[in-house]
């Protein structure tokens, strides 16, 4: 176990020059989550501390050189305010929490696509991969978003490949699911300059000791309380979120779980305290919620995207269930209400 103690607070005068260490430079957009960031800063930083010399040095930098406010608006100052024109980092980090359309403009934009141009690492952590898809920047590349958006991010961008993991490096771009999911991805890539055993001193210097592997699949949310209790709900949610837009019969998904669809109810109610049509339609109007609030569909595609068979039938449905109707849910949502 790495014993604090034996490093120094801070980096001595002796070991203070930065020559020959990685740049890595942190663009924040509005309404970052600071743990998300954090995940990212404090690997690098714990890794400086170990090695008592610095190995990395971590910028943050804004698209105006103005401070912005994170999700709890707190005001972040950057760093660094040379301009994104002259930045040539060895890797380039768009953090963004939330928001898939976050507030960034044709400078990151121009300032990435020159950075892949000459073959610079660029990742996203959080939603920051909604931008960088947007971009184009993930053509041909494996990437991770958290979860609860990975349907989303299908619907959107159907031609990229979305990996079922916490974290993905693929070549030279790096994407992260956010929260705390940046730790293992940043101490991966610190274990490839590095070594393991410096990862590892970071892990557990951050009390972090049970690192995450690459290929550890997401968590599932809700598929992940009940999994201990049913293989067969479980198997049965992964085939309803595999069905949204075209929802299967109760009998038809029974059977594809080795169940009657008596025996099915049963299992549900036990665990859920739902039937399997209620917990179906939840799973359909909550992937609906997130296209309100995260696209630009109309409701008439939504409800169908959603598998409902009428606009009307789907705004009912919605208002039982959200207290409000979709039309209204979105024109809330847009004028910040």
């Amino acid at each position: 176990m790495t014993n604090l103690s034996q490093f120094p607070d801070r980096i001595s005068n002796a070991e203070t020059s930065r020559a020959g260490c990685r740049t890595v430079e942190l663009l924040i957009a509005p309404g970052v989550s600071l743990v998300t960031l954090g995940s990212v800063l404090e690997p690098l930083r714990m890794a400086n501390r170990i090695a008592e010399r610095y190995l990395y040095d971590v910028r943050i930098v804004t698209e105006s050189n103005a401070p912005v406010e994170d999700a709890n608006r707190i005001a972040i100052a950057p760093t660094h305010v040379t301009g994104l024109e002259t930045a040539s980092p060895d890797l380039a980090l768009l953090c963004v929490d939330v928001d898939i359309h976050p507030r960034v403009g044709e400078r990151v934009r121009a300032w990435l696509s020159r950075l892949a141009r000459h073959g610079t690492s660029i990742g996203a952590i959080g939603t920051g991969a909604f931008t960088l898809a947007r971009f184009g920047l993930l053509d041909g590349y494996r990437c991770a978003v958290h979860w609860e958006l990975a349907p989303l991010f299908q619907e959107i961008h159907p031609g990229l490949e979305l990996s079922n993991v916490i974290f993905e490096i693929d070549r030279n771009r790096m994407t992260a699911a956010g929260g705390t999911a940046p730790i293992d991805m940043i101490l991966h890539w610190i274990a490839g300059h590095h070594g393991r055993a410096l990862a590892l001193a970071a892990s557990e210097a951050l009390v972090h000791d049970s690192t995450r592997l690459s290929d550890e699949t997401r968590a599932r949310g809700r598929q992940a309380l009940i999994s201990h209790s049913s293989q067969s709900i479980s198997r049965a949610v992964q085939i309803m979120e595999g069905h949204i837009e075209d929802p299967l019969p109760i009998k038809q998904l029974a059977e594809l779980v080795g169940l009657s669809p008596r025996q099915l109810e049963r299992v549900f109610r036990l665990h859920t305290e739902k039937t399997p049509s209620q917990f179906y339609r939840e799973i359909r109007l909550h992937r609906a919620r997130k296209l309100i609030h995260h696209s630009g569909l109309s409701i008439r595609e939504i409800s169908i995207a959603t598998g409902f068979s009428t606009p009307s039938g789907f705004s009912k449905n919605y208002r039982q269930r959200f207290r409000q109707t979709p039309t209204r849910e979105r024109l809330s949502q847009r004028s910040g209400a």
